[in-house]
């Protein structure tokens, strides 16, 4: 859902108000919680197990 509104298209569809935020979104670590999840993508940490151990890092 956020990877699509904010990772630059290739033809930069983005408004020019706009990029400024979308290269902050998309350059920023991401962290994912689930626990069905295999694997991530778009600068993305998997959390799962022990969430709490892991958020409390």
């Amino acid at each position: 859902m956020m990877e699509a509104a904010w990772r630059p298209p290739a033809s930069d569809a983005h408004p020019e108000w706009m990029q400024p935020f979308a290269r902050t979104m998309d350059a920023a670590k991401k962290y994912v919680a689930s626990s069905t999840l295999q694997s991530v993508d778009w600068n993305a940490e998997l959390l799962s197990g022990d969430l709490r151990a892991r958020c409390g890092r």
